[in-house]
C-alpha cells in the first residue's frame, strides 16, 4: 500500500483566492447600453484545461452605489453563462444584448465604480473578495481608461431599482449634501425630483425587493 497520501481537493472559493489568477482570462461580456443607462452587466471568464471555466458576474451601478452584486461559479460549463447571457437578453429586450468587450475596459469600469462608489460612503458587497480573485489585480499594469461615473458630475439615484432608497438617501446626505445628488422616479432620466427629498415623507411603495438583471443568479 502506499503511503503517499492524496492531497486534499481545494473548495471553489479557496481555488478561486490562490488560484484562479493563474488561469487564462477568458472573454468577457457587458450589456451594450451600459454607458446610457448607467447598470452594467459584467461577466469575467477564466479559462481551465478541462474546457471548463470559472467565472464571475458583476452588477454595477455607474450612477452611485457601484457594484451592487458579485458572484462566481468555479469549474463551470460554459453553456451555463451561455444561458445566462440568454436569460438576460430576454429579460432586458433586444436593445441591450449582452455582447463581447475587452478585459481592461470591463476593468476599469470596476474598479472605477468601486473608488467613486466608496467616494460617497457604499462598500462593494461581502461576496466581492472571493469574486475579485477572478479579474486581474487592480495595478500598473492595467491600461486606464476614461470612464464618467454619477450623472453630469452628481450621483443618481432611481427610485424602483433599489430596495431601500432612503438608506441611500441618508448617506448621501452625509456625504455630499442635499443639493448634490439627483433622484429619479423608476427608470425615467427626465423625471428627476426638483429638490431635496423630505425622506421621512418617501413613498412605501419605492421600498420593493430589487431584481437582479439575471432572474436566478441572486
Amino acid at each position: 500500500m502506499s503511503k503517499h497520501k492524496a492531497a486534499p481537493l481545494l473548495s471553489p472559493e479557496k481555488y478561486i483566492r490562490t488560484r484562479a489568477r493563474t488561469l487564462p482570462l477568458g472573454t468577457c461580456y457587458i450589456n451594450a447600453r451600459w454607458k446610457e443607462s448607467g447598470m452594467a452587466i459584467i461577466f469575467a471568464t477564466r479559462k481551465h484545461v478541462n474546457k471548463n471555466i470559472t467565472f464571475a458576474v458583476f452588477q454595477v451601478d455607474l450612477f452611485c452605489l457601484g457594484i451592487k452584486e458579485a458572484m462566481y461559479y468555479f469549474n463551470a460549463d460554459p453553456d451555463l453563462i451561455s444561458d445566462l447571457r440568454k436569460r438576460h437578453d430576454e429579460m432586458s429586450g433586444p436593445d441591450d444584448p449582452v455582447i463581447e468587450v475587452e478585459y481592461t475596459l470591463a476593468h476599469n469600469i470596476l474598479y472605477g465604480a468601486i473608488e467613486y462608489a466608496v467616494d460617497l460612503g457604499f462598500q462593494p458587497p461581502k461576496e466581492f473578495e472571493i469574486a475579485s480573485h477572478i479579474l486581474e489585480e487592480d495595478d500598473e499594469h492595467i491600461e486606464l481608461i476614461e470612464i464618467e461615473f454619477g450623472m453630469n458630475g452628481m450621483p443618481a439615484v432611481f427610485f424602483g431599482r433599489e430596495k431601500h432608497p432612503q438608506n441611500i438617501l441618508f448617506q448621501l446626505d452625509k456625504s455630499v449634501g442635499r443639493d448634490n445628488y439627483r433622484v429619479f422616479y423608476g427608470d425615467d432620466f427626465t423625471q428627476a425630483h426638483p429638490g431635496p427629498i423630505d425622506i421621512n415623507d418617501l413613498d412605501d411603495s419605492f421600498d420593493d425587493e430589487p431584481q437582479f438583471p439575471i432572474d436566478g443568479l441572486k
